[in-house]
């Protein structure tokens, strides 16, 4: 971890963010939805997602978890098999 001073404050650790983040375009084609579903997701917090400024982003993790918890991912899956 990496130790960083905030201001004149000595001691203050921040962890520097090793998460990638998605925009919503990015989201949505790897979720083959279009954006305003993932942006309804989003604010539905079915979704998990941050706010920055007026654009939302999605950590892959969050992403990942979304996935694996969503009924229709299954769905999705076994018609692709079919």
């Amino acid at each position: 971890m990496k130790n960083f001073q905030l201001g004149k404050e000595e001691g203050v650790q921040v962890e520097p963010a090793d998460e990638t983040y998605l925009s919503i375009e990015e989201t949505a084609e790897l979720l083959r939805l279009n954006a305003g579903a993932v942006t309804r997701l989003l604010r539905s917090g079915d979704l998990g997602g941050i706010e920055v400024g007026r654009e939302w982003k999605v950590a892959t993790r969050e992403l990942a978890a979304f996935v694996s918890r969503s009924s229709w991912a299954g769905a999705r899956r076994r018609r692709q098999a079919s």
